[in-house]
């Protein structure tokens, strides 16, 4: 069985992607799937932040950058998931090479039935390469006006590389009259709402 590869897209940044993702690795690993998570967002990595390993020492940008192996930069998180954090260092981020990022992951798909890629923010070229390197996409967003303009922005980028849409994620509902409803995002993005998770003080 062919091995899953599932980018976590937003377009707008701080509508709670990559904690999304780092929940779902986690539960998927809690079902007994083996499951890879790589932190994508190569610019501002804070998956390894989420997960509790603020410094680690060989990263996702060593490897991009040539400096070391993909083997060395991949780590054991919750569940059992296995994890490949991206760096801070913006000396190491300078020198990274994109065009090496789909050669990696088609690497970390011999050990693993799912890989999530967190993808970044935004619609630059780090984001077209982690979108490129996964068969799925699914879109975290918030309903309001903002964060839909940008999650559209994704899932035509999403269309144009053919991949599936599986769907949306609502984020930071606080299920008011000023939101845009579920049923009004779900048409605007042309993709089923998934869950819609409440706000949380």
């Amino acid at each position: 069985m062919t091995a899953r590869t599932i980018a976590i897209a937003s377009g707008k940044g701080g509508v709670g992607k990559t904690t999304t993702c780092a929940n779902m690795a986690i539960g998927i690993a809690q079902l007994g799937k083996r499951v890879t998570l790589l932190d994508a967002d190569l610019a501002m990595a804070n998956l390894g932040i989420t997960l509790g390993m603020e410094d680690p020492p060989t990263t996702l940008h060593e490897v991009l950058a040539g400096d070391a192996n993909i083997e060395d930069a991949i780590y054991e998180g919750p569940a059992g998931l296995k994890f490949v954090p991206s760096g801070l260092s913006l000396d190491t981020f300078l020198r990274i090479d994109i065009e090496k990022l789909k050669p990696v992951v088609s690497s970390l798909l011999e050990n693993t039935d799912i890989l999530l890629l967190d993808a970044p923010g935004g619609l630059g070229k780090n984001v077209l390469g982690a979108m490129i390197s996964a068969a799925e996409l699914l879109i975290v967003t918030m309903p309001d006006p903002s964060a839909l303009a940008d999650a559209l922005k994704t899932k035509l980028i999403g269309n144009r590389l053919n991949m599936e849409i599986l769907g949306v994620v609502l984020n930071m509902s606080r299920n008011d009259k000023t939101e845009v409803s579920p049923e009004e995002v779900s048409v605007l993005l042309d993709s089923p709402i998934l869950q819609v998770i409440p706000y949380d003080d």
